[in-house]
C-alpha cells in the first residue's frame, strides 16, 4: 500500500478516513506538523511551521500536499514576507483534520515524550542564551547611544559659545 493509498486518502467523503490507519502511516514528520498546527489555533504559515518542527525543508511541500491529499490541511492563502523572498503559504486544518487531531488527542498519540521534553530544554537553553546576548547589546547600546547624546551636547554647548563671543557689529561687513 503506498501513501496515496491510505484509506479514504482518495474519497471525496471525509467518513471514509480511517483514522486509526491514517495514525499508523503518519510519520514522524507529518506528526509534527499536525501538531504544531493544532497548537497555532489550526492555522499557521509555512515559515511558522518549520520554525516548530524539524521538517527538513527540501520535504516540507511534499508532507504538506500529502497531507492535504488526505483532507487533512488545505492551503488557506499567501502572505506577504515583507522583503523576506515569495509569499509563505497558509496552512489550515480541514474539519477533517480537526477530527483526526481530536482523535490523537483522545487516544494518547498526542503526547509528550522524554525527547520532546530534551529538545524543549535545549531550545530553551538556546533561547536563553539569545536573550542574553540580546540584554548585552541592548545594554552596549544604551551606553553608547548616552555617550552619543553627550557628545552633541557638549558640541551644541560649543557652538552656543562660539555665537555667544560673536560680535554683532563685525558680522555686517
Amino acid at each position: 500500500m503506498s501513501e496515496r493509498d491510505v484509506p479514504g486518502s482518495n474519497s471525496d467523503s471525509d467518513s471514509d478516513l480511517d483514522f486509526e490507519e491514517l495514525a499508523d502511516w503518519l510519520g514522524q514528520h507529518r506528526y509534527a506538523l499536525m501538531t504544531a498546527l493544532s497548537r497555532t489555533e489550526g492555522r499557521a504559515t509555512t515559515r511558522t511551521l518549520r520554525r516548530r518542527t524539524d521538517v527538513p525543508r527540501g520535504s516540507f511541500s511534499h508532507h504538506m500536499e500529502q497531507l492535504a491529499e488526505w483532507n487533512l490541511v488545505v492551503e488557506a492563502g499567501r502572505v506577504e514576507t515583507h522583503g523576506q523572498g515569495s509569499p509563505s503559504r497558509v496552512w489550515e486544518l480541514t474539519p477533517c483534520g480537526e477530527d483526526f487531531v481530536a482523535y490523537l488527542r483522545a487516544t494518547g498519540a498526542v503526547e509528550v515524550t522524554g525527547d520532546d521534553i530534551t529538545a524543549l530544554k535545549e531550545q530553551l537553553a538556546r533561547l536563553e542564551d539569545r536573550q542574553d546576548t540580546l540584554e548585552e547589546r541592548l545594554e552596549k547600546l544604551r551606553k553608547t547611544t548616552k555617550e552619543v547624546v553627550g557628545m552633541i551636547g557638549e558640541k551644541i554647548d560649543d557652538i552656543e559659545d562660539q555665537i555667544d563671543t560673536i560680535d554683532p557689529a563685525e558680522t555686517h561687513e
